[in-house]
């Protein structure tokens, strides 16, 4: 649960900084997701169950409306990353952003990962 209302903090705080709309996909999941993610004014709540990451995520891009998009799982983001994407200018050239996470199982970093760095903001084509 701290996880889940630390996310949506910083992600309120990064919608009111820079983003025109957060919607938070939900799969039906068991845990407090849903009652926290509609405790936020600002954020919009759609369901969906769980058959691949692809299909949420292309479930997902369906329903924004936006020119670029901000694609997360389940992330906690530092308020160095929150400022840095609030701060980024435009530019034709660019059509996304990547970045590195270190990853963690029950709240506790893994020693080493072979997962590269995932694009994560990225322009809607």
């Amino acid at each position: 649960m701290k996880t889940i209302a630390l996310n949506f903090e910083i992600f309120s705080s990064l919608l009111e900084r820079s983003a025109e709309e957060l919607i938070q996909f939900v799969s039906f999941s068991t845990d407090e997701t849903l009652a926290v993610a509609t405790g936020f004014p600002n954020v919009d709540v759609l369901q969906r169950r769980f058959d691949s990451f692809a299909g949420q995520c292309n479930f997902g891009l369906a329903h924004i409306r936006s020119e670029w998009v901000l694609s997360l799982d389940d992330y906690v983001l530092s308020d160095e990353l929150c400022d840095e994407i609030a701060n980024l200018s435009a530019n034709d050239d660019v059509q996304g952003y990547s970045a590195k996470f270190r990853y963690c199982v029950w709240g506790k970093p893994l020693r080493a990962s072979l997962y590269p760095p995932r694009t994560v903001l990225y322009r809607k084509l």
